[in-house]
């Protein structure tokens, strides 16, 4: 799946050059979150990092990024940044870079708050570009401030290191996914310094804790939940999920979207 990734961007690449357009390019490319070690979902491995996706910990939730395109500066072509940054923030950074007011005034009108995206523009044009984060509340159970993450929960899942070969032949009998973290109290980690997160601060740093919490549970005041749910088009009676039966039956072996579209 990889190769494949990786032939699609050269095929992209390449017909931007063609037309003459590469240089005026800013191609960005995004995990959305790290892989999921379930065996039977893809048993991917995010070793050294700690966890899975549907976890706190940074196999979940850290992601690698990159920019290209003639369109950046070329000080900043090769290097690397380790800024905090967001999904979210994609957005709000090319509507800016575009001169497009970032504001949905159709959303706000909805009762929908508004966008929390940052704008990055400083990070992709200069090599010492610094994040307008200060903090990120990653999920309603975690939250990032500076160099520290703060776990609030009773089990935190995935609390498990997959090793460098894995999945493996003996994977099936020891599964990596079944290991928690008691977390209620709040676990703590330096994510800068120990990316692993194979040290928890919290008993040797309290004052970080209770500043971390404070913050955390202020930014859970403004979180936004809905119970919407979408109806699956696939047909009654399938034996597969419906993301799967809409690749065979509909988009012609791609991936799309797999509720409420005409089929």
């Amino acid at each position: 799946m990889v190769n494949l990734l990786d032939d699609n961007l050269r095929n992209i690449t390449d017909a931007l050059k063609r037309r003459g357009v590469w240089n005026e390019t800013l191609m960005m490319f995004s995990s959305d979150n790290g892989g999921p070690i379930v065996l039977p979902e893809s048993g991917s491995n995010n070793h050294p990092l700690r966890g899975s996706k549907y976890s706190e910990f940074e196999g979940g939730v850290r992601a690698a990024a990159f920019a290209s395109g003639g369109w950046l500066p070329r000080s900043v072509q090769g290097t690397r940044s380790n800024e905090l940054a967001h999904v979210a923030d994609w957005y709000t950074t090319f509507s800016k870079l575009v001169g497009v007011d970032p504001a949905d005034p159709w959303a706000k009108q909805s009762g929908l708050p508004p966008v929390d995206g940052l704008d990055l523009t400083d990070l992709l044009t200069s090599p010492s570009g610094q994040s307008p984060h200060v903090a990120i509340p990653v999920t309603d159970l975690s939250y990032i401030k500076g160099n520290y993450k703060l776990i609030v929960s009773k089990e935190a899942g995935f609390a498990s290191w997959a090793g460098e070969r894995f999945p493996n032949s003996s994977s099936s009998k020891s599964p990596v996914e079944g290991v928690s973290m008691k977390c209620g109290d709040g676990c703590l980690f330096d994510v800068v310094e120990d990316p692993t997160e194979h040290h928890e601060l919290s008993a040797s740093m309290p004052e970080k804790v209770q500043e971390l919490m404070a913050d955390y549970l202020a930014a859970k005041q403004s979180f936004f939940t809905n119970n919407d749910t979408g109806v699956m088009s696939c047909p009654p009676g399938i034996s597969m999920p419906c993301a799967c039966w809409m690749v065979q039956h509909k988009y012609g072996g791609f991936f799309g979207p797999y509720q409420e579209v005409t089929v």
